[in-house]
């Protein structure tokens, strides 16, 4: 008696196609979960939240960045929803938004906020909430720190010891002296 092995049949494509069917929703669905957890879900709580807080004065502005999860996180949070297009969210919301992150107190995340973004309703925002502690640093900010911080000034003197920064109802002036350090810090509001 003569034995033949056969080989196995290949598999047919009906059997390859409902795993591939099947790996393809499940990547699909493992991808919606990541971004609805990742992405929608904190958009809606920000969005929520700024809209409550919707401009109130910053004493009251605590229980507003606990909810965020504190001051770090709120930041991060805050930050990230200001900087969002257009089509995104609307102009109120990223105003309060960028309100609502100057009372975090995170100095830093909101300079950069502050001379990172294009919309003129967050730097508008903003503009206080970053040039104010400026107040506390005369003498140990030089003119390349604002620079960095704040970006170009709108205006500067001839001799370049005075910058002005100017925001909407507010302008601060910097005075530097000849070592190019911070000297003086000065505040105009003018009315809307």
């Amino acid at each position: 008696m003569i034995y033949v092995e056969l080989a196995p049949a290949a598999p047919s494509l009906r059997t390859w196609q409902p795993m591939v069917l099947w790996t393809a929703g499940i990547l699909l669905a493992l991808g919606l979960a990541w971004f609805v957890g990742a992405v929608a879900v904190p958009f809606f709580q920000v969005r929520a939240v700024v809209r409550e807080f919707g401009g109130r004065p910053s004493n009251v502005a605590a229980p507003y960045v606990e909810r965020l999860g504190g001051p770090e996180r709120a930041a991060a949070r805050l930050a990230l929803f200001a900087r969002l297009p257009g089509w995104a969210t609307s102009s109120r919301d990223r105003y309060y938004a960028a309100s609502l992150l100057g009372c975090t107190n995170q100095w830093d995340l909101a300079c950069e906020v502050y001379r990172t973004t294009r919309h003129a309703d967050v730097k508008e925002a903003l503009f206080s909430w970053v040039l104010e502690p400026l107040r506390e640093r005369i003498g140990a900010v030089n003119k390349a720190d604002v620079l960095n911080r704040y970006g170009r000034p709108d205006y500067v003197s001839q001799d370049e010891s005075r910058w002005e920064y100017d925001g909407t109802g507010e302008r601060y002036f910097l005075g530097f002296d000849g070592d190019g350090k911070l000297k003086s810090v000065d505040c105009i509001v003018s009315g809307r």
